[in-house]
């Protein structure tokens, strides 16, 4: 008959070969969408997606979400070409059957960062509590009479719905910000030519 401690020892085993034997192997199903550019939000479906520890689309590592054993939200990273999107969790690294075809804008400066809309899959820092909205206009030098054209923003308001109301997270109306900055290098020195703003709206 084993002593009272080794039977203890010999049922945590086996309850913890149990649980490993329980623990889905990880393996990606699909993504979606299967092509866009930098910044494009994907599903990654699979199973045992748990104990993440990065997503690569290709070699470039990715902004991510994980949001349950089964689901994976990822941002399409700056520069990244089109390959498998894989994930990289404690058992190691799975890869989709399928690529992800970047396909940006060629108009779109290579530095700017993301070439689409997004909202940032990262949980807002402790005692965040503003926001702004940002974008950017980029006039396309091949097409004729581009260095006068003109941006006229009248006002912005930024919004999202919680619990069915909507909510005013930032309203610019007479006080919208912005400028026109030096294109390369992006942004250099914050050096910028401001922007005025002619009244009118109420």
């Amino acid at each position: 008959m084993f002593p009272l401690t080794l039977r203890y020892f010999l049922l945590l085993l086996f309850l913890s070969a149990v649980a490993i034997a329980q623990e889905p192997a990880s393996r990606i199903t699909s993504i979606s969408p299967s092509s866009g550019p930098d910044g494009t939000r994907i599903e990654i479906l699979g199973t045992g997606l748990s104990n993440v520890r990065g997503v690569r689309v290709g070699t470039t590592p990715a902004l991510y979400r994980v949001n349950s054993p089964s689901s994976i939200t990822a941002l399409v990273p700056m520069h990244a070409s089109s390959a498998p999107v894989s994930v990289v969790t404690s058992a190691g690294r799975v890869q989709s059957a399928q690529e992800f075809r970047v396909q940006n804008d060629p108009r779109i400066p290579w530095e700017v960062r993301y070439k689409t809309g997004y909202v940032n899959i990262i949980p807002r820092p402790q005692n965040f509590n503003i926001a702004l909205l940002w974008g950017i206009a980029i006039a396309d030098p091949r097409v004729r009479g581009y260095e006068s054209a003109k941006i006229e923003i009248a006002s912005t308001v930024l919004s999202c719905r919680i619990d069915q109301r909507d909510v005013i997270l930032n309203r610019d109306i007479g006080a919208v910000r912005g400028g026109l900055y030096v294109r390369d290098p992006w942004f250099a020195g914050n050096s910028h030519e401001t922007a005025r703003y002619t009244g009118g709206v109420g």
